[in-house]
């Protein structure tokens, strides 16, 4: 799903006209940036939490050779699903196998 069916979808289900439902998921977007630039974990009971991961930098190997090539720290950014999602996702899951059968 793309940002413009998102938009529809929401638009469709909460009666909220597409502006105003535009507005919203950009305001989110922006918050969620600056979350990860002070490194402040972004937690939504119903949905998860987005989080930044340092991953350390190290020696690693250079290709084919033997050689060891220094691979420089980063971030990733993550999002880990909470149990609210997880039990949503399955129930969508279950009812769509049941149709299906």
């Amino acid at each position: 799903m793309n940002f413009l069916q998102m938009v529809s979808e929401i638009t469709n289900k909460s009666g909220v006209n597409e502006n105003d439902v535009k507005r919203v998921l950009e305001s989110l977007t922006s918050t969620l940036g600056e979350c990860y630039a002070k490194d402040e974990p972004l937690v939504w009971p119903q949905i998860g939490t987005f989080h930044v991961r340092h991953v350390p930098a190290r020696k690693g190997p250079a290709g084919r050779s033997s050689t060891n090539a220094y691979v420089s720290g980063h971030s990733v950014y993550c999002f880990q699903a909470s149990s609210a999602m997880k039990a949503e996702v399955s129930a969508i899951r279950n009812k769509q196998s049941e149709t299906s059968e």
